[in-house]
Protein backbone atom coordinates (compact mmCIF):
# COMPACT_ATOMS: atom_id res chain seq x y z
CA UNK A 1 0.00 0.00 0.00
CA UNK A 2 1.77 3.06 -0.72
CA UNK A 3 1.89 6.44 1.20
CA UNK A 4 -1.39 7.90 -0.07
CA UNK A 5 -3.33 5.16 0.50
CA UNK A 6 -2.44 4.44 4.03
CA UNK A 7 -3.09 8.07 4.59
CA UNK A 8 -6.06 8.17 3.11
CA UNK A 9 -7.28 4.62 5.41
CA UNK A 10 -6.07 6.82 8.52
CA UNK A 11 -8.35 9.58 7.86
CA UNK A 12 -11.02 6.70 7.01
CA UNK A 13 -10.21 4.76 10.88
CA UNK A 14 -10.38 8.58 12.07
CA UNK A 15 -13.65 8.99 10.68
CA UNK A 16 -14.84 6.06 11.80
CA UNK A 17 -14.23 6.19 15.50
CA UNK A 18 -14.97 10.01 15.96
CA UNK A 19 -18.18 8.82 14.43
CA UNK A 20 -18.63 5.92 17.03
CA UNK A 21 -17.36 7.78 19.96
CA UNK A 22 -14.45 5.22 20.31
CA UNK A 23 -12.12 8.19 21.91
CA UNK A 24 -9.08 7.42 23.86
CA UNK A 25 -11.89 6.50 27.05
CA UNK A 26 -13.43 4.52 25.49
CA UNK A 27 -10.55 2.44 23.81
CA UNK A 28 -9.60 2.53 27.59
CA UNK A 29 -12.31 0.87 28.66
CA UNK A 30 -11.97 -1.83 25.64
CA UNK A 31 -8.39 -2.15 26.72
CA UNK A 32 -9.90 -3.04 30.56
CA UNK A 33 -12.12 -5.83 29.18
CA UNK A 34 -9.50 -7.90 27.75
CA UNK A 35 -8.24 -10.20 30.33
CA UNK A 36 -12.45 -10.80 30.59
CA UNK A 37 -12.42 -11.23 26.64
CA UNK A 38 -9.20 -13.72 27.09
CA UNK A 39 -10.83 -15.63 29.53
CA UNK A 40 -14.82 -15.71 28.68
CA UNK A 41 -14.41 -15.32 25.10
CA UNK A 42 -12.83 -19.13 24.18
CA UNK A 43 -16.02 -20.04 25.69
CA UNK A 44 -17.97 -18.11 23.57
CA UNK A 45 -16.76 -18.75 20.52
CA UNK A 46 -17.05 -22.83 21.45
CA UNK A 47 -20.86 -21.88 21.81
CA UNK A 48 -20.70 -20.35 18.72
CA UNK A 49 -19.16 -22.94 16.40
CA UNK A 50 -21.54 -25.87 18.52
CA UNK A 51 -24.63 -23.52 16.94
CA UNK A 52 -23.09 -23.75 13.79
CA UNK A 53 -23.86 -27.85 13.66
CA UNK A 54 -27.16 -26.75 13.25
CA UNK A 55 -26.82 -25.00 9.89
CA UNK A 56 -24.81 -27.63 7.54
CA UNK A 57 -24.20 -24.93 4.67
CA UNK A 58 -22.41 -23.07 6.82
CA UNK A 59 -20.07 -25.70 7.99
CA UNK A 60 -18.84 -26.99 4.88
CA UNK A 61 -18.36 -23.26 4.23
CA UNK A 62 -15.25 -23.44 6.70
CA UNK A 63 -14.31 -26.62 5.38
CA UNK A 64 -15.38 -28.88 8.40
CA UNK A 65 -13.96 -29.00 11.96
CA UNK A 66 -10.29 -28.66 11.14
CA UNK A 67 -11.55 -25.32 9.43
CA UNK A 68 -13.97 -23.92 12.09
CA UNK A 69 -10.92 -24.93 14.32
CA UNK A 70 -8.85 -22.03 12.51
CA UNK A 71 -11.64 -20.01 12.12
CA UNK A 72 -11.96 -19.89 15.83
CA UNK A 73 -8.61 -19.12 16.47
CA UNK A 74 -8.19 -16.36 13.97
CA UNK A 75 -11.71 -14.77 15.39
CA UNK A 76 -10.48 -15.06 19.09
CA UNK A 77 -7.09 -13.14 18.16
CA UNK A 78 -9.24 -10.66 16.43
CA UNK A 79 -11.03 -9.95 19.33
CA UNK A 80 -7.95 -9.71 21.34
CA UNK A 81 -6.89 -7.00 18.77
CA UNK A 82 -10.04 -5.27 19.27
CA UNK A 83 -9.92 -5.12 23.10
CA UNK A 84 -6.11 -3.79 22.35
CA UNK A 85 -8.25 -0.50 21.21
CA UNK A 86 -5.78 1.04 19.02
CA UNK A 87 -7.65 0.33 16.06
CA UNK A 88 -4.40 0.86 13.59
CA UNK A 89 -3.14 -0.57 10.71
CA UNK A 90 -2.92 -3.56 12.31
CA UNK A 91 -6.30 -4.03 13.00
CA UNK A 92 -7.12 -2.76 10.01
CA UNK A 93 -5.42 -5.28 7.89
CA UNK A 94 -6.97 -7.43 10.65
CA UNK A 95 -10.51 -7.02 9.88
CA UNK A 96 -10.07 -6.82 6.37
CA UNK A 97 -8.60 -10.56 6.03
CA UNK A 98 -11.51 -11.42 8.01
CA UNK A 99 -13.82 -10.04 5.75
CA UNK A 100 -12.24 -10.85 2.27
CA UNK A 101 -12.57 -15.02 3.54
CA UNK A 102 -15.90 -14.18 4.49
CA UNK A 103 -16.44 -12.60 0.82
CA UNK A 104 -14.45 -15.59 -1.09
CA UNK A 105 -15.85 -18.20 0.65
CA UNK A 106 -19.49 -16.38 0.01
CA UNK A 107 -20.68 -16.00 3.61
CA UNK A 108 -23.68 -13.69 3.51
CA UNK A 109 -23.59 -10.30 5.24
CA UNK A 110 -26.87 -11.73 6.96
CA UNK A 111 -24.61 -14.78 8.71
CA UNK A 112 -21.45 -12.45 9.43
CA UNK A 113 -24.20 -10.24 11.83
CA UNK A 114 -26.13 -13.10 12.93
CA UNK A 115 -22.60 -14.26 14.20
CA UNK A 116 -21.46 -11.12 15.69
CA UNK A 117 -25.18 -11.09 17.41
CA UNK A 118 -24.26 -14.23 18.90
CA UNK A 119 -20.98 -13.26 20.18
CA UNK A 120 -22.21 -10.14 21.44
CA UNK A 121 -24.69 -10.96 23.40
CA UNK A 122 -22.97 -14.08 24.82
CA UNK A 123 -19.51 -11.59 26.25
CA UNK A 124 -22.67 -9.09 27.08
CA UNK A 125 -24.24 -12.18 29.35
CA UNK A 126 -20.99 -13.12 30.52
CA UNK A 127 -20.63 -9.51 31.75
CA UNK A 128 -23.82 -8.85 33.38
CA UNK A 129 -22.86 -12.26 35.49
CA UNK A 130 -19.52 -10.47 36.22
CA UNK A 131 -21.02 -7.54 37.52
CA UNK A 132 -23.77 -9.09 39.65
CA UNK A 133 -20.81 -10.96 41.36
CA UNK A 134 -19.41 -7.38 41.87
CA UNK A 135 -15.86 -8.14 39.71
CA UNK A 136 -15.49 -4.56 38.70
CA UNK A 137 -17.72 -2.56 40.97
CA UNK A 138 -19.84 -0.09 40.80
CA UNK A 139 -21.62 -2.12 38.24
CA UNK A 140 -24.44 -0.01 36.41
CA UNK A 141 -22.33 2.40 35.61
CA UNK A 142 -19.62 -0.24 34.58
CA UNK A 143 -21.99 -2.08 32.84
CA UNK A 144 -23.38 0.52 30.62
CA UNK A 145 -20.04 1.72 29.89
CA UNK A 146 -18.52 -1.62 28.86
CA UNK A 147 -21.62 -2.65 26.89
CA UNK A 148 -21.81 0.32 25.19
CA UNK A 149 -17.86 0.12 24.53
CA UNK A 150 -18.45 -3.66 23.44
CA UNK A 151 -21.50 -2.77 20.93
CA UNK A 152 -19.13 0.55 19.41
CA UNK A 153 -16.07 -1.79 19.08
CA UNK A 154 -18.49 -4.52 17.72
CA UNK A 155 -20.31 -2.07 15.04
CA UNK A 156 -17.09 -0.55 13.99
CA UNK A 157 -16.26 -3.68 13.12
CA UNK A 158 -18.64 -4.81 11.32
CA UNK A 159 -18.49 -1.53 9.92
CA UNK A 160 -14.95 -2.14 8.41
CA UNK A 161 -15.59 -6.42 7.03
CA UNK A 162 -19.28 -4.93 5.56
CA UNK A 163 -16.93 -2.31 3.51
CA UNK A 164 -14.88 -5.10 2.26
CA UNK A 165 -18.05 -6.73 1.23
CA UNK A 166 -18.92 -3.77 -0.16
CA UNK A 167 -15.71 -3.12 -2.22
CA UNK A 168 -15.23 -6.67 -3.44
CA UNK A 169 -18.87 -6.29 -4.07
CA UNK A 170 -18.08 -2.84 -6.00
CA UNK A 171 -15.12 -4.43 -7.46
CA UNK A 172 -17.07 -7.53 -8.78
CA UNK A 173 -19.58 -5.41 -10.12
CA UNK A 174 -16.74 -3.34 -11.96
CA UNK A 175 -15.16 -6.13 -13.02
CA UNK A 176 -18.83 -7.33 -14.35
CA UNK A 177 -19.45 -3.91 -15.86
CA UNK A 178 -16.35 -4.22 -17.55
CA UNK A 179 -17.12 -7.92 -18.76
CA UNK A 180 -20.40 -6.78 -19.99
CA UNK A 181 -19.30 -3.53 -21.69
CA UNK A 182 -16.60 -5.56 -23.68
CA UNK A 183 -19.27 -8.18 -24.55
CA UNK A 184 -22.02 -5.24 -25.25
CA UNK A 185 -19.34 -3.32 -27.47
CA UNK A 186 -18.02 -6.67 -29.33
CA UNK A 187 -21.77 -7.61 -30.12
CA UNK A 188 -23.39 -4.60 -30.59
CA UNK A 189 -20.29 -3.14 -32.15
CA UNK A 190 -20.48 -5.98 -34.38
CA UNK A 191 -24.18 -5.61 -34.84
CA UNK A 192 -23.52 -2.23 -35.53
CA UNK A 193 -20.55 -2.81 -38.10
CA UNK A 194 -22.16 -5.54 -39.95
CA UNK A 195 -25.80 -3.41 -40.57
CA UNK A 196 -23.03 -0.48 -41.87
CA UNK A 197 -22.01 -3.05 -43.91
CA UNK A 198 -25.30 -4.64 -44.87
CA UNK A 199 -26.82 -1.26 -45.08
CA UNK A 200 -23.88 -0.37 -47.79
CA UNK A 201 -23.95 -3.73 -49.70
CA UNK A 202 -28.07 -3.06 -49.87
CA UNK A 203 -27.10 0.18 -51.19
CA UNK A 204 -24.70 -1.13 -53.93
CA UNK A 205 -27.26 -4.08 -54.78
CA UNK A 206 -29.93 -1.79 -55.20
CA UNK A 207 -28.35 0.41 -57.35
CA UNK A 208 -26.96 -2.43 -59.19
CA UNK A 209 -31.17 -3.39 -59.51
CA UNK A 210 -32.05 0.04 -60.41
CA UNK A 211 -29.39 0.44 -63.22
CA UNK A 212 -30.53 -3.12 -64.22
CA UNK A 213 -34.11 -1.69 -64.09
CA UNK A 214 -33.60 1.01 -65.65
CA UNK A 215 -31.72 -0.79 -68.87
CA UNK A 216 -34.50 -3.71 -68.10
CA UNK A 217 -36.72 -0.76 -69.35
CA UNK A 218 -35.01 0.63 -72.36
CA UNK A 219 -35.12 -3.12 -73.30
CA UNK A 220 -38.23 -3.28 -73.45
CA UNK A 221 -38.97 -0.14 -74.88
CA UNK A 222 -36.61 -1.20 -77.80
CA UNK A 223 -38.17 -5.13 -77.83
CA UNK A 224 -42.07 -3.25 -77.94
CA UNK A 225 -40.65 -1.50 -80.95
CA UNK A 226 -39.11 -4.18 -82.20
CA UNK A 227 -42.47 -6.20 -81.76
CA UNK A 228 -44.60 -4.00 -83.21
CA UNK A 229 -42.48 -3.33 -86.35
CA UNK A 230 -42.75 -7.35 -86.20
CA UNK A 231 -46.45 -7.16 -85.73
CA UNK A 232 -46.87 -4.84 -88.64
CA UNK A 233 -44.28 -7.07 -90.77
CA UNK A 234 -46.58 -10.10 -89.80
CA UNK A 235 -49.48 -7.97 -90.49
CA UNK A 236 -48.43 -7.42 -94.31
CA UNK A 237 -47.10 -11.19 -94.43
CA UNK A 238 -50.51 -12.10 -93.45
CA UNK A 239 -51.83 -10.05 -95.98
CA UNK A 240 -49.66 -10.90 -98.78
CA UNK A 241 -50.12 -14.80 -97.99
CA UNK A 242 -53.69 -14.43 -98.59
CA UNK A 243 -53.23 -12.56 -101.36
CA UNK A 244 -51.17 -15.58 -102.64
CA UNK A 245 -53.89 -18.17 -101.49
CA UNK A 246 -56.69 -16.13 -103.17
CA UNK A 247 -53.86 -16.24 -106.49
CA UNK A 248 -53.14 -19.33 -106.01
CA UNK A 249 -56.60 -20.61 -106.17
CA UNK A 250 -57.39 -18.63 -108.89
CA UNK A 251 -54.17 -20.46 -110.85
CA UNK A 252 -55.32 -23.85 -109.76
CA UNK A 253 -58.99 -23.03 -111.43
CA UNK A 254 -57.22 -21.47 -114.57
CA UNK A 255 -55.18 -25.33 -114.80
CA UNK A 256 -58.40 -26.99 -114.42
CA UNK A 257 -59.84 -25.18 -116.87
CA UNK A 258 -57.00 -25.26 -118.98
CA UNK A 259 -56.62 -29.03 -118.41
CA UNK A 260 -60.60 -29.45 -119.74
CA UNK A 261 -59.81 -27.25 -122.84
CA UNK A 262 -56.32 -29.48 -123.01
CA UNK A 263 -59.22 -32.57 -122.95
CA UNK A 264 -61.31 -30.93 -125.60
CA UNK A 265 -58.32 -30.50 -127.87
CA UNK A 266 -57.19 -33.95 -127.51
CA UNK A 267 -60.88 -34.68 -128.44
CA UNK A 268 -61.20 -32.38 -131.55
CA UNK A 269 -57.66 -33.48 -132.54
CA UNK A 270 -58.84 -37.36 -132.46
CA UNK A 271 -61.36 -36.01 -134.17
CA UNK A 272 -59.36 -34.23 -136.91
CA UNK A 273 -57.38 -37.48 -137.61
CA UNK A 274 -60.31 -39.48 -137.77
CA UNK A 275 -61.49 -36.86 -140.70
CA UNK A 276 -58.06 -36.72 -142.24
CA UNK A 277 -57.97 -40.33 -142.12
CA UNK A 278 -61.69 -40.54 -143.76
CA UNK A 279 -60.01 -37.69 -146.78
CA UNK A 280 -57.11 -40.08 -146.82
CA UNK A 281 -59.57 -42.81 -147.50
CA UNK A 282 -61.19 -40.22 -149.98
CA UNK A 283 -58.23 -39.21 -151.70
CA UNK A 284 -56.97 -42.86 -152.62
CA UNK A 285 -60.22 -42.98 -154.15
CA UNK A 286 -60.57 -40.35 -155.86
CA UNK A 287 -56.64 -41.20 -157.16
CA UNK A 288 -58.17 -45.08 -158.33
CA UNK A 289 -60.91 -43.35 -160.01
CA UNK A 290 -58.53 -40.66 -161.81
CA UNK A 291 -56.45 -43.44 -162.70
CA UNK A 292 -59.46 -45.31 -163.70
CA UNK A 293 -60.01 -42.58 -166.33
CA UNK A 294 -56.18 -42.11 -167.26
CA UNK A 295 -56.65 -45.61 -168.63
CA UNK A 296 -59.89 -44.96 -170.36
CA UNK A 297 -58.20 -41.69 -171.53
CA UNK A 298 -55.24 -43.45 -172.87
CA UNK A 299 -57.71 -46.30 -174.67
CA UNK A 300 -60.10 -43.92 -175.86
CA UNK A 301 -56.85 -41.77 -177.45
CA UNK A 302 -55.59 -45.39 -178.61
CA UNK A 303 -59.16 -45.99 -180.16
CA UNK A 304 -59.11 -42.50 -181.68
CA UNK A 305 -55.62 -43.18 -182.96
CA UNK A 306 -56.72 -46.10 -184.59
CA UNK A 307 -60.05 -44.97 -185.91
CA UNK A 308 -58.02 -42.29 -187.66
CA UNK A 309 -55.81 -44.72 -189.11
CA UNK A 310 -58.91 -46.46 -190.09
CA UNK A 311 -60.52 -42.93 -191.40
CA UNK A 312 -57.50 -42.77 -193.69
CA UNK A 313 -57.67 -46.07 -195.12
CA UNK A 314 -61.31 -45.31 -195.85
CA UNK A 315 -60.48 -41.94 -197.92
CA UNK A 316 -63.10 -39.52 -198.53
CA UNK A 317 -66.12 -42.07 -197.01
CA UNK A 318 -63.76 -42.38 -193.81
CA UNK A 319 -63.51 -38.42 -193.44
CA UNK A 320 -66.44 -37.76 -191.38
CA UNK A 321 -65.57 -40.63 -189.22
CA UNK A 322 -62.17 -38.91 -188.71
CA UNK A 323 -63.12 -35.37 -188.18
CA UNK A 324 -64.94 -37.57 -185.12
CA UNK A 325 -61.66 -39.24 -184.26
CA UNK A 326 -60.17 -36.16 -184.02
CA UNK A 327 -62.73 -34.76 -181.57
CA UNK A 328 -62.04 -37.70 -179.43
CA UNK A 329 -58.70 -38.04 -179.79
CA UNK A 330 -58.40 -34.57 -178.61
CA UNK A 331 -61.37 -34.84 -175.76
CA UNK A 332 -58.85 -37.82 -174.48
CA UNK A 333 -56.16 -36.23 -174.57
CA UNK A 334 -57.98 -33.55 -172.77
CA UNK A 335 -58.79 -35.97 -170.34
CA UNK A 336 -55.49 -37.64 -170.22
CA UNK A 337 -54.36 -34.04 -169.23
CA UNK A 338 -56.95 -33.46 -166.61
CA UNK A 339 -56.81 -36.67 -165.17
CA UNK A 340 -52.57 -36.06 -164.43
CA UNK A 341 -53.00 -32.44 -163.39
CA UNK A 342 -55.83 -34.06 -160.96
CA UNK A 343 -53.53 -36.69 -159.80
CA UNK A 344 -50.77 -34.19 -159.41
CA UNK A 345 -53.57 -32.05 -157.25
CA UNK A 346 -54.27 -35.64 -155.42
CA UNK A 347 -50.64 -36.25 -154.72
CA UNK A 348 -50.41 -32.49 -153.50
CA UNK A 349 -53.63 -33.44 -151.17
CA UNK A 350 -52.05 -36.28 -150.14
CA UNK A 351 -48.89 -34.63 -149.28
CA UNK A 352 -50.47 -31.83 -147.78
CA UNK A 353 -52.77 -34.41 -145.65
CA UNK A 354 -49.58 -36.39 -144.48
CA UNK A 355 -47.99 -33.04 -143.07
CA UNK A 356 -51.51 -32.40 -141.37
CA UNK A 357 -51.52 -35.56 -139.96
CA UNK A 358 -47.86 -35.17 -139.01
CA UNK A 359 -48.90 -31.91 -137.70
CA UNK A 360 -52.13 -32.99 -135.51
CA UNK A 361 -50.01 -36.07 -134.34
CA UNK A 362 -47.38 -33.51 -132.73
CA UNK A 363 -50.35 -31.56 -131.83
CA UNK A 364 -51.96 -34.36 -129.79
CA UNK A 365 -48.27 -35.12 -128.33
CA UNK A 366 -47.76 -31.17 -127.71
CA UNK A 367 -51.77 -31.37 -125.91
CA UNK A 368 -50.95 -34.98 -124.07
CA UNK A 369 -47.60 -33.24 -122.37
CA UNK A 370 -49.27 -30.01 -121.85
CA UNK A 371 -52.02 -32.05 -120.01
CA UNK A 372 -49.66 -34.17 -118.29
CA UNK A 373 -47.52 -31.05 -117.51
CA UNK A 374 -51.15 -28.98 -116.59
CA UNK A 375 -52.07 -32.04 -114.18
CA UNK A 376 -48.23 -31.73 -112.57
CA UNK A 377 -48.90 -28.40 -112.09
CA UNK A 378 -52.18 -28.37 -110.87
CA UNK A 379 -50.95 -31.08 -108.05
CA UNK A 380 -47.89 -28.96 -107.39
CA UNK A 381 -50.46 -25.41 -107.20
CA UNK A 382 -52.53 -27.84 -104.68
CA UNK A 383 -49.48 -28.38 -102.37
CA UNK A 384 -48.86 -24.99 -103.04
CA UNK A 385 -52.27 -23.77 -102.09
CA UNK A 386 -52.24 -25.80 -99.15
CA UNK A 387 -48.86 -24.84 -98.32
CA UNK A 388 -50.14 -21.40 -98.60
CA UNK A 389 -53.00 -21.95 -96.33
CA UNK A 390 -50.48 -23.52 -93.75
CA UNK A 391 -48.14 -20.72 -94.32
CA UNK A 392 -51.53 -18.28 -93.68
CA UNK A 393 -52.64 -19.59 -90.21
CA UNK A 394 -49.38 -19.85 -89.16
CA UNK A 395 -48.69 -15.97 -90.22
CA UNK A 396 -52.10 -15.38 -88.28
CA UNK A 397 -50.86 -17.41 -85.37
CA UNK A 398 -47.33 -15.21 -85.24
CA UNK A 399 -49.56 -12.27 -85.56
CA UNK A 400 -51.63 -13.19 -82.59
CA UNK A 401 -48.61 -14.31 -80.54
CA UNK A 402 -46.43 -10.90 -81.83
CA UNK A 403 -49.32 -8.64 -80.50
CA UNK A 404 -49.13 -11.07 -76.72
CA UNK A 405 -45.24 -10.79 -77.03
CA UNK A 406 -45.94 -7.00 -77.05
CA UNK A 407 -48.20 -6.88 -74.25
CA UNK A 408 -46.22 -9.10 -72.56
CA UNK A 409 -42.83 -7.02 -73.47
CA UNK A 410 -45.47 -3.79 -71.74
CA UNK A 411 -45.60 -5.19 -68.75
CA UNK A 412 -42.23 -6.15 -68.67
CA UNK A 413 -41.26 -2.57 -69.05
CA UNK A 414 -43.90 -1.49 -66.21
CA UNK A 415 -42.08 -3.75 -64.24
CA UNK A 416 -39.06 -2.53 -64.31
CA UNK A 417 -40.15 0.87 -64.28
CA UNK A 418 -41.99 -0.22 -61.04
CA UNK A 419 -38.91 -2.38 -59.95
CA UNK A 420 -36.37 0.71 -60.80
CA UNK A 421 -38.52 3.04 -58.66
CA UNK A 422 -38.60 0.25 -55.67
CA UNK A 423 -34.78 -0.05 -56.10
CA UNK A 424 -34.33 3.78 -55.50
CA UNK A 425 -36.51 3.65 -52.80
CA UNK A 426 -34.36 1.04 -51.52
CA UNK A 427 -31.40 3.24 -51.58
CA UNK A 428 -32.51 6.13 -50.26
CA UNK A 429 -33.64 3.44 -47.28
CA UNK A 430 -30.37 1.31 -46.97
CA UNK A 431 -28.83 5.22 -46.82
CA UNK A 432 -30.32 6.31 -44.32
CA UNK A 433 -29.77 3.06 -42.27
CA UNK A 434 -26.43 3.43 -43.08
CA UNK A 435 -26.46 6.94 -41.68
CA UNK A 436 -28.20 5.85 -38.72
CA UNK A 437 -25.47 2.86 -38.04
CA UNK A 438 -23.72 5.32 -37.85
CA UNK A 439 -25.21 7.58 -35.66
CA UNK A 440 -25.72 4.05 -33.51
CA UNK A 441 -22.28 3.67 -33.41
CA UNK A 442 -21.34 6.61 -31.87
CA UNK A 443 -24.85 5.92 -29.21
CA UNK A 444 -22.75 3.18 -28.31
CA UNK A 445 -19.30 4.35 -27.94
CA UNK A 446 -20.66 7.86 -25.47
CA UNK A 447 -23.05 4.79 -23.79
CA UNK A 448 -19.89 2.97 -23.20
CA UNK A 449 -17.79 6.46 -22.05
CA UNK A 450 -20.43 6.72 -19.75
CA UNK A 451 -21.08 3.39 -18.21
CA UNK A 452 -16.97 2.72 -18.04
Amino acid sequence: MDMTAALSQTDETSDRLAFLRLDDAARADLRSLKPFLEKHLPEVLAAFYEHLRNYPELGRMFGGSTGQDRARTAQLNHWLVIADGRFDKTYVDSVRRIGQTHARLGLEPRWYIGGYAFILSGIMERLTREMESGLFGRRSEKLSRYGTVLIRAAMLDMDFAISVYLERGRAEKAEALRHLVDAFRSTVGTIVESVGDAAGAMRDSASRMASNAEATSTSAETVDMAAADASRAVGSAAAATEEMSRAASEIAHQLERMKQLSSDAVGHVDAGRTAINELVGAAESIGKIVTLIRTIAEQTNLLALNATIEAARAGEAGRGFAVVANEVKTLAGQTQKATEEIGGQIDQVRSIISRVASTSDAVASAIAALDGTTTTIAAATEEQTAATREVASSTADAATATHKVSDIITGVGNAARETGVAARRVVDAASELDQESHHLRTEVDRFISSVG
